[in-house]
Parts: structure tokens; C-alpha cells; sequence
């Protein structure tokens, strides 16, 4: 009976979740915040109006999720996603205010929080990417609120760096804008063979593991996982080995230089050739095809294995 218990606390908990997704209908109304922690919940920068206080007390304990706190703003479309993720219909809530700024608590703001800023801002919005060296040129400022606001948006990026708008807000005023440019390293969850894989073998999950890769330059030519799940080794592959562009190929239903059924299909009738396809193609690519009883090439749709439709 023991060994039941996990899934009825789950089966319970998921039930509560459908039912709270179907019935909940209440207000967000959202607020300005002084931030005095680094985990936020909703909350903490909304007023939740709910006549049933547990659905209240739902809402107000979901957790807001770092990256869309990152710009000091947080948005109507930010908060219906936190919701959306939370298995809430979110056009069952009202939500009133268009966005929440978040502003913290100093008397002065200095370069080091401007950095911390930064850093908290890219590792939010960029997955595969590490900070080698931040360059800004700021001297610290005093506030005259009390209170600040950090704003960043990127404006441009190359492989090997990242440039920043930064604007800090004293209160409600814009009191300094800076431009940051940050020098990155870029990585890639790329796919490593976890078996020899010969020639000619489809790929599936058993044959590949992850492994986190460091670019010397965006010409390298490393898979993710994803991409190299269902694809044909073109070469025999180590196992161990980083699988690179040129040693996979996609598993084509039409190959390259292999025959392939032509139908030609206009009312009832019905025809069926003999063609080689010049180019490789998958279900619903159009390819070129040779018909090798006139040797005129056609435009065709690949329509399943080996066999193409041509198209009038």
C-alpha cells in the first residue's frame, strides 16, 4: 500500500491543478516593487483579488523565473506566461497594469552592481554562453530616491562579443545611460558518439550522449543531439568522437542518384515511370528528377519512400 502513496499525492496534486485551470477566476493587479530578495513570487509584485483565499494563496506562491527579471521590467505578456506554465488559463484572470517595474533599495549605485546586472542579465537570456570580460566605463552615482532601476537591452552581437545598452533609473528618472561591450566565450551541447557507429547505420538516442563544447568560431561544425537523432552516418564514427555536419547525413526518403518511381496522376489516369533523382529529398520536398524515358528533368514532390509525383 506504501508503494502507492507517491502516485496518489500526485494524482491528487494534478487534479487540484485541472480543476484550479478550469474554475480560477479572480485579478492580478500588478505593482511597483522595491526588490529586497533575489527569488520573487508572484505575489510579491502583484495584489492577488480571488474570493476563494486557497486559489488567492496559489496564485501569490508562484514563483517568477529569473529571466524575466532580468531587464528591471516585468511585463502583462511575462506574467501570462509564469501563469501558462502553471497549467492556468490565463484568460480566466484579469490582470490589471500593463507591467511591474522592479527597483532596489541604495543610496548609491556603483560599477560592481552595474556588473552584477550585467552578468545576471546574460546568463538568463544567453544559454551556451560565458562572460570572459566585461568593459564599462562608470563611476558611481549617488541616488536621490533611494531607489534604482536597472535597464539592459542588447544591441548587437558577433561570436566573440555581446554589446549592451544599459540605462539606470533614479526612481522614475532616467539619471544614466552607458554602453557595455562584453567579450564571450560560446559553447554548444554538442553530440558525442556513445557506441562506434558504421557507415550507413541510422542514428537514434542510445547511439549519442551530450557533452558541453567550447566554439573556437561560429565555422565549426558541431551537432546538437537533437539534430543528429534519426540522421545516417556518411563515415564510420568513433565511439567518443564529436559528431561533426559532414559525417551525417538527413535519412532521405529519396536519395541522390538512385532510382525512383515517377507517378504522373491527372483524373483517373494514371501513369508510373522509371526517374533518378538528382537531388536528395524528404516527404513533401520538391526535388528534381530525371525521367529516363524522354531524359527530361521534372520538377517532382516527394510523396514516400522512393517515389516522387510530378508536378504539373
Amino acid at each position: 500500500m506504501k508503494c502507492c502513496e507517491p502516485l496518489q499525492i500526485l494524482s491528487l496534486k494534478l487534479l487540484f491543478l485541472t480543476l484550479l485551470a478550469s474554475t480560477l477566476w479572480g485579478d492580478i493587479v500588478l505593482r511597483d516593487v522595491a526588490l529586497q530578495k533575489s527569488t520573487l513570487k508572484l505575489g510579491d509584485v502583484a495584489k492577488i483579488v480571488d474570493i476563494n483565499r486557497n486559489r488567492a494563496n496559489y496564485l501569490a506562491s508562484l514563483r517568477i523565473d529569473e529571466v524575466y527579471l532580468a531587464d528591471g521590467i516585468l511585463s502583462r505578456d511575462e506574467i501570462k506566461r509564469v501563469l501558462q506554465k502553471n497549467f492556468i488559463d490565463a484568460s480566466k484572470i484579469k490582470i490589471v497594469g500593463s507591467r511591474v517595474k522592479l527597483q532596489a533599495k541604495a543610496k548609491m549605485i556603483n560599477k560592481d552592481t552595474i556588473l552584477q546586472a550585467i552578468e545576471r542579465f546574460v546568463y538568463s537570456r544567453y544559454k551556451n554562453v560565458a562572460i570572459e570580460k566585461i568593459s564599462l566605463h562608470f563611476q558611481a552615482i549617488p541616488l536621490q530616491s533611494g531607489m534604482y532601476r536597472v535597464n539592459i537591452k542588447p544591441t548587437s552581437e558577433s561570436f566573440h562579443h555581446i554589446y549592451l545598452d544599459i540605462s539606470i533609473y533614479d526612481g522614475s528618472k532616467l539619471a544614466k545611460k552607458l554602453k557595455a561591450t562584453l567579450y564571450v566565450q560560446r559553447f554548444i551541447d554538442a553530440a558525442i558518439a556513445a557506441r562506434s557507429i558504421r557507415k550507413g547505420e541510422i542514428i537514434d538516442a542510445s547511439y549519442i550522449q551530450p557533452k558541453r563544447v567550447r566554439l573556437a568560431s561560429s565555422s565549426q561544425l558541431y551537432l546538437t543531439p537533437a539534430q543528429v537523432i534519426g540522421a545516417v552516418a556518411k563515415r564510420d564514427i568513433k565511439q567518443n568522437q564529436v559528431i561533426k555536419r559532414y559525417m551525417v547525413e538527413p535519412d532521405y526518403d529519396v536519395k541522390r542518384r538512385k532510382s525512383v518511381k515517377i507517378i504522373y496522376q491527372k483524373g483517373a489516369i494514371r501513369i508510373e515511370l522509371l526517374g533518378l533523382a538528382l537531388q536528395n529529398g524528404k516527404v513533401g520536398d520538391i526535388i528534381r528528377v530525371k525521367n529516363l524515358s524522354s531524359n527530361k528533368v521534372l520538377r517532382c514532390k516527394v510523396v514516400s519512400s522512393g517515389v516522387v509525383q510530378y508536378l504539373y
